[in-house]
């Protein structure tokens, strides 16, 4: 009786495995075609009747003298001048006053805010951060002030008229802060430009 029970028990212990391993194969052939997804021609939809042969027409084979095109870049909204943003010929002019300068140090960095969007753009954490990327040190190597400015100290930082340099916070992504030291060239004192 024992043994008639141990057969039974393999055979539905088969049973039971056979059909795991067949459920298993059906699940994974619906399932794979969607792992990746679907392989479709573009102008066919999900649903047409069965297709014909596909057959390239002359006219939509590109010759081989010509060169498939590079991928698009991020659009830019804003162009720069090879010479850099024209408002960087007035900063720290002489005919300027210190707030003068500010503001157009401003404009000028909401100039590059503009052209490089969020994910296009380098973190700004300081002036140095800031100086490089109005130098052309951006992805998009626009350059917003021309490396040899007078607006940049010897160590490449953007100064201000009286050559100290700027303090730079930004507050977000899109919004940063730019004070001058003002004449006594001591930052956070009753002179201090912003």
């Amino acid at each position: 009786m024992a043994h008639g029970f141990s057969r039974v028990t393999i055979r539905r212990k088969t049973f039971i495995i056979a059909t795991a391993f067949l459920l298993f194969a059906v699940a994974l052939g619906f399932l794979l075609p969607h792992i990746n997804g679907p392989v479709r021609h573009p102008n066919v939809s999900s649903f047409s009747q069965p297709q014909e042969t596909l057959v390239a027409s002359p006219k939509s084979i590109p010759p081989q003298s010509e060169k498939i095109a590079a991928p698009a870049k991020p659009p830019v909204e804003f162009a720069v001048p090879p010479g850099g943003s024209p408002l960087a010929q007035s900063l720290n002019a002489p005919t300027n006053t210190a707030a003068q300068d500010v503001k157009i140090l401003s404009d000028i960095t909401k100039q590059f805010l503009s052209a490089a969007k969020d994910s296009w753009r380098p973190p700004i954490g300081d002036n140095a951060d800031l100086a490089a990327v109005l130098r052309g040190s951006n992805r998009h190597h626009l350059v917003f002030i021309p490396a040899g400015h007078p607006a940049f100290n010897a160590g490449g930082l953007l100064v201000d008229r009286w050559g100290t340099p700027y303090f730079i916070h930004p507050r977000s992504s899109s919004a940063i802060d730019i004070i001058s030291a003002g004449p006594d060239k001591k930052m956070f004192t009753a002179d201090d430009v912003k």
